[in-house]
């Protein structure tokens, strides 16, 4: 499979603007000046930066380079600037919300920003981040939220008494926004909802955790091959509708050489995310030039439905507008399970069917069956 199947008329990605972009996401490649064009629609390329959320990365590549307009290489690093201000500022809070969990003995996993950001880049300032995702036990989600709100935190958008339970069944977070200031805490008891059908052990989450420093403290983050699982589903959860993931999956990758990749797909295997992970994987490859394992590869090569997925991320990729969920998000999500068992879970979860009539799920995985035989690709 490549990107280069598709020439710049009908594949967006392949305009200058954009292959400088995926270009400053390769730490390992100096940006070449066949790509600084004098007609290069700076606008675009530090627009799509922050929507993407890599603009550190291209700070990083373009701070300091002489083909850069003044002008622009001023505004990148204005933007840069509010950027690290904004991830110092989330940091001091985690390690506040951290001293808070802690004296009340819940244990907290920061699986994201600025953990995230220390782990695969070695530097907070590199990984643009604007909330704090803490995943706790669902048993400890109560606790949690007395926590959160003792510490100046409100439930945003706000959820009824009668509401909390289902919520607590179907969903896999709750958003709280800080009363006074401007942090966002993205509280989880699960990396997906449960309509996506996708159950992680979260107990090994905690047993495997490895230590993270950040400053001068040790905290808690997952261990690298259960976060290359955890990335996999979170992007795909999302259509990869942001670079920043793909450049996560890529740094992890050069970060962790030496990835226990038996462990890695042993477990997407038993877990039915073997295709997500494999999506994940060749994504980090075609657009940002990842090295992966030759028998990775030729396993991913074999999965036929992949280059359909592949196909329909470049859209979401190349699309200015997020654009609401509709069916043919869901067809996406489908097309990525590779157990039939698991699309029919995630419909009828969806559809609020529990298994209390046997007959009704019967007719009903049918019917997903026959639609699924008839519609080619995403």
């Amino acid at each position: 499979m490549s990107s280069k199947r598709a020439n710049a008329q009908a594949n967006p990605l392949q305009r200058t603007e954009f292959r400088l972009l995926l270009t400053c996401l390769r730490p390992q490649e100096v940006v070449p000046p066949e790509l600084l064009t004098p007609n290069l629609d700076w606008d675009f390329v530090l627009e799509a930066g922050q929507r993407h959320s890599v603009l550190p990365l291209v700070h990083r590549a373009l701070a300091q380079h002489a083909g850069v307009p003044a002008a622009t290489r001023e505004n990148l690093e204005s933007l840069f600037h509010q950027s690290v201000r904004r991830n110092l500022f989330l940091t001091a809070e985690l390690m506040r919300l951290l001293d808070g969990f802690s004296e009340q003995g819940i244990s907290v996993l920061p699986y994201k920003g600025p953990t995230l950001a220390q782990a695969l880049y070695g530097d907070i300032a590199l990984r643009a981040f604007t909330d704090l995702d803490l995943l706790v036990r669902p048993g400890d989600v109560p606790g949690a939220t007395e926590v959160l709100e003792t510490l100046g935190y409100a439930v945003d958008p706000p959820i009824s008494t009668a509401r909390r339970s289902a919520h607590l069944a179907f969903a896999s977070a709750q958003m709280f926004r800080r009363t006074a200031g401007a942090a966002l805490v993205d509280l989880q008891w699960r990396i997906t909802p449960a309509y996506f059908s996708v159950d992680f052990d979260l107990e090994r989450f905690w047993r495997t955790a490895v230590p993270v420093l950040l400053g001068l403290r040790q905290v808690p983050a997952l261990a690298p091959e259960v976060l290359l699982l955890v990335l996999s589903v979170h992007g795909a959860k999302h259509h990869w509708q942001s670079l920043v993931w793909i450049a996560d999956i890529a740094q992890l990758l050069r970060k962790y050489p030496d990835l226990d990749w038996d462990s890695v797909l042993r477990t997407a295997r038993s877990m039915g995310i073997e295709r997500l992970l494999f999506l994940a994987l060749v994504l980090s490859e075609e657009l940002l030039g990842s090295r992966l394992p030759e028998p990775v590869k030729q396993q991913a090569a074999s999965d036929r439905d992949l280059a359909a997925l592949f196909g329909c991320v470049e859209r979401y990729l190349a699309s200015e507008v997020r654009a609401v969920q509709d069916f043919s998000d869901h067809w996406f999500n489908l097309r990525g399970r590779e157990r039939w068992h698991d699309r029919f879970c995630y419909v009828a979860r969806l559809g609020g069917v529990f298994a209390r009539d046997k007959r009704r799920d019967e007719k009903l995985y049918a019917i997903i069956r026959e639609h699924f035989k008839r519609r080619p690709s995403v």
